[in-house]
């Protein structure tokens, strides 16, 4: 179940970072090599990993979170 909801998760990123989660967790790829792929500098990489991680990351937790109440006292 968790490994399917992290799937979702990843499927949803934005493209660029879709890709190189996909190339760095799935393919294994390191960053040196995924940066000749996609013409990033290895920097680059690391960025877009850190903004991927993070977005998935508040995603998780927000999946979490019990659902709120509607505003205005609506039950």
């Amino acid at each position: 179940e968790e490994r399917d909801r992290l799937g979702a998760l990843v499927a949803a990123l934005p493209a660029p970072q879709h890709e190189i989660v996909r190339l760095r967790y799935q393919e294994n790829f390191s960053y040196a090599e995924i940066a000749e792929i996609t013409g990033l500098t290895v920097n680059h990489v690391g960025v877009v990993l850190h903004q991927a991680t993070q977005r998935l990351r508040a995603a998780w937790a927000a999946a979490d979170r019990p659902a709120q109440a509607a505003p205005g006292g609506a039950r």
